[in-house]
């Protein structure tokens, strides 16, 4: 079975952060998502939100802020998941709450070398 990593990007939501029962909601989602990929021995590992600041160091050593402080889409969160090809990682991340949010999931196979 290969590996997959799941990148989730999106806005982050002032909806949730200010609302706890919003937040609630979406965290009993995550949770079911989570809990229905284990059942069928799709998920491999959590990741964590990451947090909105960083920076980025270009090929010329600069460093900025950053990821891409001009644009409002980043990279919020990512785990792993196990699946036989990438078309059954994309039936899996079909129901992801993050998409219920506005948010995109990314998919990239994990290369093993």
């Amino acid at each position: 079975m290969k590996q997959f990593l799941l990148l989730f990007r999106g806005e982050y939501s002032k909806a949730l952060r200010e609302d706890p029962e919003a937040f609630k909601d979406m965290a009993k989602k995550w949770q079911d998502w989570i809990k229905k990929l284990s059942a069928e021995g799709k998920w491999v590992a959590a990741g964590t939100q990451l947090n909105q600041a960083g920076k980025v160091i270009k090929p010329d050593g600069l460093v900025t802020d950053g990821p891409y402080t001009e644009t409002k889409e980043v990279l919020m969160s990512y785990c792993t998941i196990q699946a036989d090809s990438i078309e059954e990682a994309v039936e899996l991340s079909r129901d992801c709450p993050h998409l219920s949010i506005g948010g995109n999931v990314e998919i990239r196979e994990l290369v093993v070398y």
